[in-house]
């Protein structure tokens, strides 16, 4: 029987050895980008740039809320000599959350603008929204903004007998978008305030 003959430079027993020196060089590379990384980011003229922008933002968002609330306050103040009490609520629901809206578009537009990003393309999106749903919604648009107009000149209200479109009925409610009226008969027939050309009120 032949015995195994050991290979010339061969040890029997022990793996290949992890290379430290590849390791530590790595660690150290890793080290030294997280340091400069830090450094840039968190450098004196960072943190003034940083604090800076924050402040300004912050300071826009007040202002900004600051405008709200006058424009509410002195709208609301407004509609309150021009319309009766049961319809000053709506007329104040609808200021409310327009304004809001308005509020809260102006402040995401005014913080994106401090932080370097360009709003060009958003408001030209929302040009294009806008004109696409004016298109799109023209009757509605039409039916509130005479609404509105029947609210403030206080040309009926719910309990006058009027007549509207050729119907002679008893005024039952009336919204931004639509007046119910109940006839003689007793049917109810939903008028689109956009349809509204002339109003007799036998109550005036």
């Amino acid at each position: 029987m032949l015995s195994r003959i050991p290979r010339i430079g061969h040890k029997e027993g022990h793996g290949r050895k992890p290379n430290f020196f590849t390791i530590f060089q790595l660690s150290h590379i890793i080290n030294v980008a997280m340091q400069q990384i830090l450094s840039f980011l968190f450098s004196p003229d960072k943190i003034f740039l940083y604090f800076g922008k924050i402040l300004s933002i912050l300071l826009s968002l007040i202002f900004i809320y600051f405008i709200y609330k006058l424009l509410l306050y002195a709208l609301i103040k407004f509609f309150k000599t021009k319309i009766m009490d049961e319809k000053l609520k709506m007329i104040e629901g609808i200021i409310t959350s327009s304004l809001r809206y308005l509020s809260f578009f102006i402040a995401f537009i005014t913080v994106l603008q401090q932080v370097g990003i360009n709003v060009s393309a958003i408001l030209a999106s929302a040009g294009i929204l806008g004109l696409a749903v004016s298109f799109g919604a023209q009757n509605l648009v039409k039916d509130l903004i005479a609404g509105v107009f029947i609210l403030l000149e206080n040309q009926y209200s719910v309990g006058d007998r009027v007549q509207i479109a050729g119907i002679t009925g008893k005024v039952e409610k009336i919204s931004l978008r639509l007046t119910l009226l109940r006839d003689e008969k007793g049917t109810l027939h939903s008028i689109p305030n956009g349809s509204i050309t002339t109003v007799q009120n036998f109550n005036r």
